[in-house]
């Protein structure tokens, strides 16, 4: 794919893929040791460029977290039973624990990875989980690696010496990713608490997932993933326990018919409305209100 990365700081220009570029910075080496002594510090235990004509891995969970930045072709990264394509500029992120596959079968790919401890630096990425986002210092990450990797070949003292400079501007980079992070699962923290209190306020109302997504400026999956991470549930079941926790109190405190009460939640038929209340519940809305009602309620 003949697709220049374009950055707001840097350009990078496609190369030829030959499907034999494999260079790796382990953590054991003394060498790598030498020139990139700030990233291993920080918790790195392996980074490197790789570029393949056809691959694919399998899923599996692997004993690191684990970054990859396509510089030049695509890749597939699939967790969760779902599949997304990775496009030049962009940055998967996939948590220690994580099953995973990275593929780009009879593709011409190039892509920066990075394995990194489960150690407090890198936190962020286990308590957000999973994610692909567009990454804006793709070019640069990989100028700075080269700048490593080169010396690292050369051994030269001077190359070595500003290899290390470079190392430590990478962890800077991947450390501005955390905060990256930290910030977006604070944002998306906020949002969801303010939705989650709109719909416990007027349960009744038609909370379709489009509009739940615009109320908090999220994508629909981003909604959908952040109910589940948060509070376990999906958009829609979190709403239909709201709209059951508002029966059961009109239910108890009002004397207001059970098909009114049914509508009022939204829920045209009394008939669905009920099925629903006893499963959640474990009573039918009239067995609900003659054992609970403080009052003397009308139960049609």
């Amino acid at each position: 794919m003949q697709t220049t990365l374009e950055t707001p700081y840097l350009s990078l220009k496609p190369r030829r893929i030959t499907g034999k570029l494999t260079e790796h910075l382990f953590y054991a080496s003394s060498l790598a040791q030498d020139v990139a002594a700030p990233l291993f510090r920080a918790g790195v235990t392996n980074a490197g460029l790789i570029e393949r004509t056809d691959y694919d891995s399998t899923v599996c969970v692997r004993p690191y977290h684990c970054l990859t930045v396509l510089l030049q072709g695509k890749m597939d990264i699939e967790w969760g039973g779902r599949v997304y394509a990775l496009a030049p500029g962009e940055l998967a992120c996939c948590p220690i624990g994580t099953p995973f596959r990275r593929s780009a079968r009879k593709t011409e790919s190039w892509w920066i990875y990075w394995q990194l401890e489960d150690v407090a630096a890198w936190g962020p990425i286990k308590s957000h989980g999973p994610y692909v986002r567009p990454y804006d210092s793709a070019a640069l990450m990989f100028l700075l690696l080269r700048d490593v990797l080169d010396a690292m070949e050369s051994h030269r003292p001077l190359a070595m010496t500003q290899a290390l400079a470079s190392s430590q501007k990478l962890v800077d980079l991947l450390r501005h990713e955390m905060l990256a992070t930290s910030l977006a699962q604070s944002k998306h923290a906020l949002a969801l608490q303010q939705l989650v209190d709109e719909i416990a306020q007027s349960p009744g109302r038609n909370w379709d997932r489009h509009e739940m997504a615009g109320r908090v400026h999220l994508s629909v999956r981003q909604v959908s993933q952040v109910f589940r991470e948060e509070l376990g549930v999906s958009p829609h079941q979190f709403v239909v326990r709201q709209r059951m926790n508002r029966a059961t109190e009109r239910l108890v405190n009002t004397s207001c018919p059970i098909k009114t009460i049914a509508a009022e939640l939204g829920y045209e038929s009394l008939h669905s409305f009920t099925r629903l209340f006893t499963k959640h519940v474990g009573l039918p809305p009239g067995k609900y209100r003659d054992r609970f009602s403080k009052i003397d309620a009308a139960k049609t």
